[in-house]
């Protein structure tokens, strides 16, 4: 005999609040250091931001509390963070 319990949530009914929406902390990121400095928040990812320019390209990915900082130009990566250090405390790993 098969019991259905209605309660029960489909595996595919679910969905991940990550997903739909943005952390709370990610406010302060958007609006403070990396809103001001011309970076553009990812369509596809709300915890990407890329800043392009001439010169080169930046990506920032924020992770809970870790932020990994890229591109293909040291002056750009460099610039990024002083201005997030300026704003947040950070250790440069």
């Amino acid at each position: 005999m098969l019991i259905q319990d209605s309660n029960v949530d489909s595996v595919s009914s679910r969905k991940s609040s990550r997903l739909t929406k943005p952390p709370i902390w990610m406010k302060d990121y958007m609006t403070t250091a990396i809103g001001q400095n011309s970076f553009i928040q990812s369509s596809y990812d709300y915890s990407l931001f890329t800043l392009k320019k001439p010169e080169g390209i930046v990506i920032v990915l924020i992770y809970v509390d870790d932020l990994l900082i890229t591109g293909d130009n040291e002056s750009l990566i460099r610039e990024a963070k002083e201005v997030l250090h300026q704003k947040f405390k950070l250790k440069d790993l």
